[in-house]
């Protein structure tokens, strides 16, 4: 059994309800407060508040959040657009304890996010879809069979937003061979982040009629937001909100 922590993000008391001994090696693990820090899940947290202030919060009154973690996404989704319902779902007992313990007010369930969405999330639809992945790569949505079905559920669920987290460009970055896959995927040779996602924009619309509005850039990750039936400009920028975070005991 691990220890329960606390910690303070944006000036929000969170809870850890059972902190491992040992630092996770990835940020899928169980929640670690110390991750934090060791991680730059802090420039995650940044990526995030830019693209929920690129929202209408009035357009959203119902989110279901995958791969919900310890809560951090959860809370900034709560300052910002204060919806209605909120629906929280991760596969780690741990984490669902902690996201109940920091923010009571959202529903917050064990759940496998991926079987959920390959299954259409029970005909259920939501205005905005966040899926905070922790290895999601475009390719990997191609030809993954653990991704099989996963985004088109997603797609069909959203009536209005949704927001991934995509490692691609980190992938085509350091290794030739994934270049080449996505130039063979996505239509053309990505030389910068800027081709990326401008053919990733084309071929989210033409599979599922989203377009993105914006990105923020961190570290070996992206966040990406994407809105039904958008056709106009998008912005990719480096996640630069500012974030607050110390540990309290």
């Amino acid at each position: 059994m691990g220890r329960r922590r606390k910690y303070e993000l944006d000036g929000h008391v969170m809870t850890i309800v059972n902190e491992p001994e040992e630092r996770p090696k990835i940020s899928g693990d169980p929640p670690h407060v110390h991750f934090s820090i060791q991680h730059p899940i802090l420039d995650a947290v940044s990526a995030c508040k830019q693209l929920l202030k690129a929202m209408d919060a009035g357009r959203v009154r119902s989110v279901c959040e995958l791969f919900g973690g310890s809560g951090w996404q959860t809370l900034q989704i709560q300052r910002t657009l204060k919806p209605r319902a909120h629906v929280v779902l991760d596969s780690s007992p741990d984490c669902i304890a902690s996201i109940k313990a920091s923010l009571p007010q959202v529903t917050a369930k064990v759940r496998d996010s991926f079987a959920l969405a390959r299954a259409g999330f029970g005909g259920l639809e939501f205005d905005y879809i966040a899926a905070d992945f922790n290895q999601y790569t475009y390719h990997r949505d191609l030809t993954d069979p653990k991704y099989k079905g996963v985004m088109d559920g997603i797609f069909k669920a959203a009536k209005t937003y949704v927001t991934l987290a995509d490692s691609s460009w980190y992938g085509v970055l350091r290794f030739r061979r994934n270049r080449e896959s996505y130039a063979e995927s996505i239509g053309m040779d990505p030389d910068v982040p800027v081709d990326y996602f401008r053919a990733l924009n084309k071929q989210f619309k033409k599979r599922a009629g989203f377009g993105i509005v914006r990105v923020a850039r961190w570290g070996t990750s992206s966040e990406v937001l994407l809105q039904r039936g958008y056709k106009g400009e998008y912005e990719v920028q480096k996640a630069t909100e500012p974030v607050q975070f110390r540990i309290l005991e």
